[in-house]
């Protein structure tokens, strides 16, 4: 079992996003969501293990200090690979790297690699698992049916995967 801590996106940020699911899923791109069940988010960090109700504290801690974020989506790029990965990039904010950095402080355990701070590219996820016939359409349908959008990060949130079962959130204090 893996743990997530993820910082999620209020109605319009989400939305932003589904948008662009749906023009993906009518092209025939496999739904992200597909076994996911999850909202809307960009991912912190991911470990392989952790003390849950310590973890909680701090993250606890960490969200009623940290204001409420505003997002702007103004792209998309992609994780190349065999099985690669399509994403929507909100503009850089170095408060996103703030954020992330504040919890790997924070919470101890054994994090993926990709999730170093060093390492780690903010990004919220539209496909995974990508052939080069599939990022060859995602991209051209992504291109017609890109407009940027806006979101506000409200909430940090620690989820068990898989399946996905959230364990916990706190918004953001509000300003």
């Amino acid at each position: 079992m893996a743990y997530a801590i993820t910082v999620g996106l209020d109605e319009a940020g989400s939305e932003g996003l589904w948008r662009l699911r749906r023009a993906l899923t009518a092209a025939g791109i496999p739904d992200v969501r597909t076994g996911l069940g999850f909202r809307a988010n960009l991912t912190l960090a991911v470990y392989e293990d952790l003390d849950v109700d310590t973890a909680c504290r701090e993250l606890s801690n960490i969200a009623a200090q940290m204001p409420m974020l505003p997002a702007l989506f103004a792209g998309f790029a992609l994780f190349p690979g065999r099985s690669a990965n399509l994403w929507a990039a909100p503009s850089p904010d170095p408060r996103l790297l703030v954020m992330q950095r504040a919890v790997r402080a924070a919470v101890a355990g054994r994090i993926w690699e990709l999730y170093r701070p060093e390492v780690w590219v903010p990004h919220c996820t539209l496909a995974t698992g990508l052939s080069p016939e599939e990022i060859a359409t995602a991209c051209r349908v992504l291109a017609e049916a890109w407009q940027p959008f806006e979101g506000v990060f409200v909430r940090l949130t620690l989820a068990s995967f898989p399946p996905v079962e959230e364990l916990w959130q706190q918004g953001f204090q509000n300003g």
